[in-house]
């Protein structure tokens, strides 16, 4: 039997400070979404809970490859992040991804 990802809700950090909901079902989508040939990840100190850890999925080569800097995203995490970045969640106990909490969803867009 195969078993299907269903899935995640994030939200992306343009480089141009815009805020959209997405999607993802693995690391390939998290690398389309933010543009990157390698993503990685930049944990977002303050965030989060016992049972969730707020991550940034962003560009790895985003420096080298002369994306812009993301003024938000580098806000959120204390690190200067270039390109966008996507929001995720990630269940601290097991490193498996989640849907990022709807109260995130709110606080950052609003809704």
């Amino acid at each position: 039997m195969e078993t299907t990802t269903l899935p995640y809700r994030a939200v992306l950090i343009s480089e141009d400070g815009y805020l959209t909901p997405r999607s993802y079902k693995d690391y390939k989508d998290m690398n389309r979404l933010i543009g990157a040939e390698y993503g990685t990840v930049v944990t977002v100190p303050g965030l989060g809970d016992e049972n969730t850890r707020i991550d940034l999925w962003v560009d790895d080569e985003g420096l080298l490859t002369g994306r812009k800097h993301n003024p938000m995203a580098s806000g959120f995490c204390g690190q200067t992040i270039m390109g966008h970045a996507l929001v995720t969640a990630v269940d601290p106990n097991t490193g498996e991804s989640k849907d990022l909490p709807h109260n995130y969803h709110r606080i950052l867009l609003g809704f």
